[in-house]
């Protein structure tokens, strides 16, 4: 259970995405959701492994969890994916999910402004 019903497990992503963006996080959540792409669970910087799940997805709407630490209050997000996998997610995907939808000049103007 998630502490708001927005923050469930759904493919609906918070903030508007390209139809680039859109086809890069349907492949990433289907790497993620078939197992493709391994994951693995993370214990608490403080050492406990007990936690309350804040969220089920991210902004973009991909099956990522974030926990509560029930000792120290830490966030953090568990499963995680496993070295192997991040390498995989950096070097085909990032850039094409992550990327604006406007151009670096335009980005860079509004961050300065």
């Amino acid at each position: 259970m998630t502490l708001s019903p927005r923050l469930a497990s759904s493919l609906q992503p918070s903030i508007p995405l390209t139809a680039q963006q859109l086809a890069a996080r349907d492949r990433v959540a289907e790497a993620l959701t078939s197992g493709r792409w391994r994951q693995r669970e993370i214990s608490c910087f403080c050492g406990e492994t007990e936690a309350l799940t804040v969220a089920e997805r991210d902004r973009y709407g991909l099956p990522v969890r974030t926990v509560l630490c029930t000792h120290c209050g830490l966030l953090r997000t568990s499963p995680q994916m496993c070295p192997e996998t991040t390498a995989t997610f950096y070097r085909d995907e990032y850039r094409e999910l992550y990327s604006s939808p406007q151009g670096p000049e335009e980005l860079f103007a509004e961050q300065v402004q």
